[in-house]
């Protein structure tokens, strides 16, 4: 722990030792599909396949002042609607379990190249805001609306990264992974009461795989 505490001070020392340059911040739309599940909650259970779609803020950082033309690394912050949570097993599809957030991630993104079009990655935490929740022919004795059991968490915090692939430094096509660090359902104990099942009193983290399809403003 005290590594990476230790690793995360230089990271930042540096970043705040670099140019930011928030004069050359773009702007950008992006959209997609994207499948979620949640671990260790609506057992047994199948993943949701839904969508993202949002608008996210692209800033240059310049360690080097080299002033290139295209800058390799950035911190992209999104603003985005994420429709996620899970459904009931594959044998009950009317069964839905489904969580939608306002979901706010911050980025440290790297391009591999200077050129306009370069293969990227990126990673950082994201935070998302509950906006919704749909459950739908929930099972006997579970009762979704009376108490907070069964009910999403209103804050959701998770790591997330990816990589892509940018098209002139216009068009980019990502792939995302997020795996959630917070309790997506932390009052969810109706498992283990009805089961007996200890995996149910664990915390219910939440996965979201997504395809983002971007367009970057000049």
């Amino acid at each position: 722990m005290k590594k990476i505490i230790f690793i995360i001070t230089i990271f930042l020392c540096n970043i705040l030792n670099a140019q930011v340059e928030f004069s050359n911040t773009r702007f950008g739309i992006i959209a997609g599909p994207n499948v979620s599940a949640v671990t260790n909650a609506h057992n047994p259970s199948s993943r949701r396949t839904a969508f993202m779609a949002g608008a996210f803020a692209e800033v240059p950082i310049d360690f080097y002042r080299c002033r290139c033309e295209y800058n390799q690394l950035y911190i992209q912050a999104e603003l985005l609607y994420v429709a996620s949570g899970e459904n009931g097993s594959k044998y009950d599809e009317k069964r839905k379990y489904h969580a939608d957030y306002l979901s706010i991630p911050i980025f440290l993104k790297g391009y591999l190249t200077k050129t306009a079009s370069s293969f990227y990655g990126y990673g950082g935490p994201r935070f998302g805001f509950l906006v919704n929740q749909n459950v739908v022919n929930p099972p006997p004795g579970r009762d979704y609306y009376a108490g907070d059991e069964g009910k999403a968490a209103t804050f959701d915090f998770a790591l997330a990264g990816g990589i892509g692939y940018s098209f002139n430094r216009k068009f980019e096509v990502s792939v995302r992974v997020e795996y959630g660090l917070s309790n997506a359902y932390p009052k969810l104990d109706i498992d283990y009461e009805i089961s007996g099942d200890p995996d149910a009193l664990k915390r219910k983290s939440q996965q979201i795989v997504s395809l983002g399809i971007s367009y970057t403003f000049d």
